[in-house]
C-alpha cells in the first residue's frame, strides 16, 4: 500500500465525515504540495512500454473530452495498444483510487487546473512512464501558472502552432501536435435547416472562463457585421448556463433581436449539421 493510500485509509477512519469537511481545505493545501512533490520526481520517463494510456474526461460533452476519444480513437485506427482512462470524477481530495499501473506513456488531455486533480486521482506515484500534458488556450500567453506546471509533464502537446506559442516559456518542451479528425464521421452529414439567409453558430460552456472564450465577443462581432439585419442570424448555443444563471441572464439581456441564446447540450451530429 502506498503512503498516499494509508493516509486515505486513516483519514477515513481516524475522523467522522463532519471533522474531515471542517479540516478538508487546510488538507486540501497540504495534498496540493504532496501531488507537485511526488509528480516532480523521476517517473521512469523513458519507459515506453505499452499501452498508452490517454486520461480525460471521456464522459463529458466539451471540447477536452472529444480530444481525448479523438486520440484514442486514432491510436486505435493505428493499432496502436491505448486505454482510456477516465478521471471525470476526479477531485484534489484524499478519495483518489491510488492504482499502480505498470510504466507506460500518459497523455494528458487536461488542462493545467485539472491535471492535478487527476494526478491526486490516479495517484502520483503509480503514474510512470513519459508524461504529455495536451493543453489548450485561447489567448496570446499562457498564466504564469500553466507555464509553472510544465514541470508536472515531460511534454506540452498543443493543437495549434498559435496555442504553442502561448505556451513558448513553459516549464518543458512544447510540440504542435494537431487534433486527428476522422472523415468518416462526416460522411451522410446534412446542413441542419436554415431559419435565416445567413445562420452563424457559435458554442460557450459556463463552466469555462467567460472572459476567455468571450461570448460576449461573438456577439458585438456579429451585431457589428450586420447590425439588426432580419436576414441574419446568430445562434449562440451554450451549455450549463443553470449553474450560472447570472451570466446567462446578463448574455441574453446583451443578445439583440437576431441573436438567441439556446443553453443546451447537442447531440454531436447536431453540432456538425
Amino acid at each position: 500500500m502506498s503512503l498516499l493510500q494509508s493516509a486515505r485509509t486513516a483519514w477515513k477512519a481516524l475522523l467522522p465525515e463532519k471533522a474531515r469537511r471542517v479540516f478538508q481545505p487546510a488538507l486540501a493545501l497540504a495534498l496540493n504540495g504532496w501531488v507537485r512533490r511526488q509528480a516532480y520526481a523521476p517517473h521512469a520517463a523513458e519507459a515506453l512500454g505499452g499501452p498508452i494510456r490517454v486520461v480525460g474526461y471521456f464522459g463529458q460533452s466539451h471540447g477536452i473530452a472529444a480530444s481525448a476519444r479523438l486520440a484514442v480513437r486514432a491510436f486505435q485506427a493505428l493499432g496502436v495498444p491505448v486505454e482510456a482512462v477516465d478521471v471525470s470524477d476526479a477531485q484534489l481530495n484524499w478519495t483518489g483510487t491510488g492504482q499502480d499501473r505498470p510504466p507506460g506513456p500518459w497523455i494528458f488531455h487536461l488542462n493545467p487546473p485539472e491535471l492535478l486533480a487527476a494526478m491526486a486521482h490516479l495517484g502520483p506515484t503509480g503514474l510512470s512512464g513519459p508524461r504529455y500534458g495536451y493543453w489548450a488556450w485561447e489567448l496570446p500567453k499562457a498564466p504564469a501558472s500553466w507555464l509553472k506546471d510544465g514541470r508536472l509533464v515531460d511534454e506540452i502537446w498543443a493543437p495549434s502552432s498559435y496555442t504553442a506559442a502561448a505556451l513558448a516559456h513553459a516549464q518543458a518542451p512544447v510540440r504542435v501536435v494537431p487534433h486527428p479528425l476522422f472523415l468518416e464521421d462526416y460522411t451522410g452529414t446534412v446542413a441542419a435547416h436554415r431559419t435565416a439567409a445567413f445562420l452563424a453558430v457559435s458554442l460557450f460552456d459556463f463552466n469555462s472562463s467567460l472572459a476567455r472564450k468571450n461570448p460576449m465577443g461573438a456577439i458585438s462581432a456579429f451585431a457589428e457585421a450586420f447590425g439588426p439585419d432580419p436576414t441574419a442570424r446568430l445562434i449562440l448555443k451554450t451549455q450549463n448556463g443553470h449553474l450560472h444563471p447570472d451570466h446567462l441572464a446578463k448574455l441574453k439581456a446583451t443578445a439583440p433581436a437576431n441573436v438567441e441564446i439556446l443553453d443546451v447540450a447537442w447531440p454531436y451530429g447536431e453540432v456538425k449539421s
